[in-house]
């Protein structure tokens, strides 16, 4: 019985000290901004979205290796609204098809570097509050490689969306700035 727990215990301290997981930080920030869609005529009358901006920093010292990320926007019971971004090559642009045809092309984020993520509610945002329910949404992101999940989820609570700023006008300097996030692991 010794031998099998010291065995374990082996195994989990092995596991845990030789694991490959990355060095990485989440840093975010959320802004009220006006979904604007085709065929709108009259911007004071559109619809307002949480709007997101995420950035990824490897702070190891070997390359993030990615092929997605992936935001995804929630109540505490309900609906989802997921979003992805893939992997992009400045050359090419973004490899949604060949993501669709079952690989991806992957991108690493090098040592010291940072990867920026802009992600909002789109035409989903009264849905996702009324599955809410008057409690807050939660944002998560994590990042993704062949379908695995390498880092996160981080989880933050968002702040109800009368209380956010515009993000447009923190943009242009002609506001206050985005509400920074409070990531979890």
């Amino acid at each position: 019985m010794k031998l099998t727990w010291i065995l374990l215990l082996g195994l989990a301290v092995a596991a845990t000290c030789c694991s490959k997981t990355p060095d990485f930080s989440v840093e975010g920030e959320v802004g009220r901004a006006i979904y604007i869609t085709m065929g709108l005529r009259d911007v004071t009358t559109a619809p307002i979205e949480y709007r997101v901006k995420v950035t990824i920093h490897n702070t190891g010292s070997n390359p993030l290796v990615w092929d997605q990320i992936q935001a995804d926007f929630y109540p505490e019971r309900g609906r989802h609204l997921t979003q992805s971004t893939f992997a992009y090559d400045p050359e090419k642009g973004e490899d949604r098809r060949a993501y669709y045809e079952g690989g991806n092309r992957p991108q690493e984020i090098a040592p010291g570097a940072s990867h920026d993520l802009e992600v909002d509610t789109n035409g989903h945002t009264f849905d996702l509050l009324g599955e809410a329910g008057g409690k807050p949404l939660r944002f998560s992101v994590a990042v993704l490689l062949k379908g695995r999940t390498i880092a996160g989820p981080y989880v933050a609570l968002l702040p109800p969306l009368d209380d956010l700023p515009s993000y447009e006008q923190a943009l242009v300097g002609g506001g206050q700035k985005p509400v920074k996030l409070a990531f979890a692991r």
